[in-house]
């Protein structure tokens, strides 16, 4: 399971910058709800339910 985990980490790697931007620049022009979707989505909404999708 930890092969599988690290593997759509590493999938998911080269989408990290664009969320940090997307993020900053939703915070720095005033829609703080949708920067914090952007931030959540990063790791809770899409990572964690595929992870248990893919383990059963």
């Amino acid at each position: 399971m930890g092969v599988r985990i690290l593997r759509y980490q590493c999938i998911s790697a080269p989408f990290l910058g664009y969320y940090t931007i997307v993020g900053m620049l939703l915070q720095n022009i005033g829609k703080f709800f949708q920067a914090t979707l952007v931030t959540v989505a990063r790791q809770g909404i899409f990572f964690i339910p595929l992870l248990f999708v893919h383990s059963f």
